[in-house]
């Protein structure tokens, strides 16, 4: 399994408030895609908290070793407690209230690809035909199209595009939506930040994705999005066999 993964703070911020990791072992290849919210520290601390804790849980395997079996548990528990990490800390300090995260957590094992998330992160399986949005975004413009008020390309325009409805650590208590898809051969796992899918729709993500691959691919994918306009943090993870 090979893994490419870069972070830009874009053209337009002045710093970067995602933040992500991916790591390898004999059984599982996993990573996780973060954009903190909340001031102006507050993002960044929260994504930092988040992505810390996914990096301890798995690597100290503090929940036990992850197989087909247990890793829906294994991620709830993990969420669950990046999220009390989060919320207390912001308890904590009067500066930090309301912080908070998006995440989206990922792991191969064998044939099967397991995705968990909270927020707009996004994660996509592509083939080389086809592309499928694992992830469905937890935000008011998702909600919004859910019931048939507005379009998909009118919620590219929409002024609450950014707005999202779920978030860690902005409240006590949250729901991680989870997900199980077959992982083939000449299948690629694409984790990424609104940065990204903020300026490149479906059908530009697999063009890019099929003519170009490794290294280069995360560079075209960040340079395309900072040309469209680079409003936001731009954070790319790409998994290949």
């Amino acid at each position: 399994m090979q893994i490419y993964s870069k972070s830009d703070v874009g053209l337009k911020r002045t710093s970067n408030q995602d933040n992500f990791a991916c790591a390898q072992d004999d059984s599982v290849t996993w990573a996780v895609v973060c954009d903190g919210m909340g001031g102006l520290s507050g993002g960044d601390i929260a994504s930092k908290i988040a992505v810390d804790t996914v990096r301890e849980a798995i690597s100290s395997k503090k929940y036990g070793s992850i197989n087909e079996e247990n890793v829906r548990d294994i991620f709830i528990k993990i969420f669950n407690k990046a999220n009390e990490e989060i919320f207390c800390a912001s308890m904590k300090n009067e500066e930090l209230k309301g912080m908070g995260t998006t995440m989206v957590l990922s792991a191969i094992l064998g044939c099967k690809v397991h995705v968990a998330h909270v927020g707009d992160s996004r994660a996509y399986l592509l083939g080389k035909d086809n592309i499928k949005q694992l992830t469905i975004d937890h935000s008011m413009v998702q909600q919004m199209i859910d019931k048939g008020e507005i379009t998909v390309e009118e919620a590219k325009e929409h002024p609450k595009k950014n707005i999202i409805t779920r978030a860690i650590g902005a409240e006590d208590f949250v729901v991680a939506d989870y997900i199980c898809e077959d992982f083939k051969d000449e299948d690629t796992l694409l984790m990424c930040t609104d940065g990204l899918t903020n300026y490149i729709d479906n059908d530009e993500l697999l063009k890019i994705c099929n003519d170009y691959h490794g290294d280069e691919l995360v560079d075209v994918l960040i340079s395309t999005a900072n040309n469209c306009g680079g409003s936001d943090n731009i954070t790319v993870v790409v998994i290949q066999r």
